[in-house]
């Protein structure tokens, strides 16, 4: 009974957030700021943060980096096979959708988890372990505004988001601890 509690406190307070946070279609600069943010966190574009610290002379956490992002990337399709979930704009009243208008078509398939988030705060979490505070708010910052961008444009709920979020962070974060202590993952990113 209290799975069911909390499953209906969940559902309303991702319908509260997203009427909150969806506002794509009102203002045309929020759109195009918004989906600036959500390019940030396809697959290709997340893989090209890579050569920064492959430049500041930090290779293997170049190579965590590269291998996070793949490894999010299978995992959150795997669990979107799992978890058929709608996305916000193809179930909820009220709920918009403008990405693509601007000529992208990612608007189908199961909501849940965001792979977005979970790339990008992978991204994050290596970066924010081999740079300076400056630089780690900033790298935060931008995944928390890709996250945002997906509730911003109805394409997921906040929920997604958060799970997203969290499995990036995880994963990135094992990787970046085990490189260190297991000896054949560490000798492999060293011959990388």
């Amino acid at each position: 009974m209290r799975v069911q509690a909390l499953a209906v406190l969940l559902s309303q307070l991702d319908e509260d957030v997203l009427h909150l946070l969806n506002h794509a279609g009102e203002s045309p600069l929020a759109d195009v700021v918004f989906v600036v943010f959500t390019l940030l966190g396809m697959f290709t574009v997340t893989l090209m943060a890579a050569p920064f610290l492959w430049a500041k002379d930090k290779r293997d956490s170049a190579f965590d980096l590269v291998l996070s992002v793949i490894i999010v990337s299978v995992l959150v399709g795997l669990v979107k096979l799992a978890v058929i979930r709608d996305r916000p704009f193809e179930s909820l009243d009220g709920a918009v959708q403008t990405i693509s208008f601007y000529g992208l078509a990612e608007t189908s398939g199961s909501s849940f988890p965001s792979g977005h988030a979970a790339r990008i705060f992978a991204v994050a979490t290596i970066i924010s372990l081999n740079v300076r505070f400056p630089a780690k708010v900033a790298s935060l910052a931008i995944a928390v505004m890709v996250a945002l961008s997906r509730v911003f444009l109805g394409l997921h709920w906040p929920t997604d988001v958060l799970a997203g979020a969290l499995l990036g962070i995880l994963v990135a974060f094992a990787l970046a601890r085990l490189g260190p202590v297991w000896r054949p993952y560490s000798t492999f990113r060293h011959r990388v």
